[in-house]
């Protein structure tokens, strides 16, 4: 009887010490390696842009940008509030920022499509990418 109880606690335990090395191999993967292998596919196809911390992504950078944009003096004749049709760059300042940065306007081959591909396949070969990207471009 006490063998059976301590060959059924072996057996709970590696099973638990299995499981919780499969999680780290996991998060490992999904944490690191694979934005580390989507940046430098990124990177290979001319996008590039800055490093994002590891926990906090660019949340600092975003806050700080907001922070300046709404700090800058606006226009404002006889206290009346202007109209601003430009919504996107008002409440996402960064985004224009990094695109005037980064210069993502010059970026005419690669469409929306691609980068979704580029995240569905996660792993691969970066020739299978370019030829990707080019059947795209032709279409």
């Amino acid at each position: 009887m006490e063998e059976e109880l301590i060959l059924a606690t072996k057996i709970i335990l590696s099973v638990f010490l299995g499981g919780l090395v499969v999680l780290l191999l996991h998060l490992y993967d999904s944490l690191l390696v694979k934005p580390k292998k989507l940046r430098s596919m990124l990177q290979e196809q001319g996008i590039n842009g800055h490093s994002p911390s590891f926990l906090s992504g660019n949340i600092p950078d975003m806050k700080r940008i907001k922070l300046k944009e709404q700090a800058a003096p606006k226009e404002n004749h006889n206290n009346v509030v202007p109209i601003a049709h430009d919504w996107p760059s008002t409440n996402f300042p960064y985004f224009d920022q990094w695109r005037k940065e980064y210069e993502f306007e010059t970026i005419e081959a690669i469409k929306l499509s691609v980068l979704y591909d580029l995240l569905e396949w996660g792993v691969g070969s970066s020739a299978k990418v370019g030829s990707q990207i080019d059947r795209i471009a032709k279409a």
